[in-house]
């Protein structure tokens, strides 16, 4: 069982407005409800609250990943329309991007993402 469930809370909810906070399910006690105004979504709320529970350092970590991945899109246009190309195909079919998809690329563009401190796993998050 996790240690934190999205529910729907019926008092931050209208009847076309649905608001959902986080709680302990063995408890029922709200851990987060968004300062109040509960989240919009299920999926807002788990992001919101592993968010918040991350630390300062692994954010900051995050944001430089997002930045060196922004660069390398930037300098390098053609895997950034390769990328996008490669996004267009999969979603119509509802199929995920796999690693191989990715490595076949940038092995075409002869392109090493160690030169950009960057993880493939990362790359894949990105998209």
């Amino acid at each position: 069982m996790n240690p934190y469930m999205a529910v729907l809370d019926q008092e931050l909810s209208q009847s076309t407005d649905r608001r959902y906070v986080i709680i302990d399910p063995i408890t029922n006690e709200i851990l987060d409800d968004s300062q109040g105004f509960g989240y919009k979504s299920i999926q807002k709320a788990y992001e919101g609250f592993e968010y918040r529970c991350q630390s300062k350092t692994e954010r900051d970590r995050q944001i430089q990943i997002r930045n060196r991945i922004s660069q390398l899109l930037l300098e390098r246009n053609d895997l950034s329309l390769q990328l996008e190309q490669l996004c267009f195909e999969k979603m119509p079919a509802k199929v995920l991007i796999q690693a191989e998809d990715i490595t076949g690329i940038l092995e075409e563009l002869r392109i090493n993402l160690k030169d950009y401190s960057i993880e493939l796993s990362d790359l894949i998050r990105y998209l």
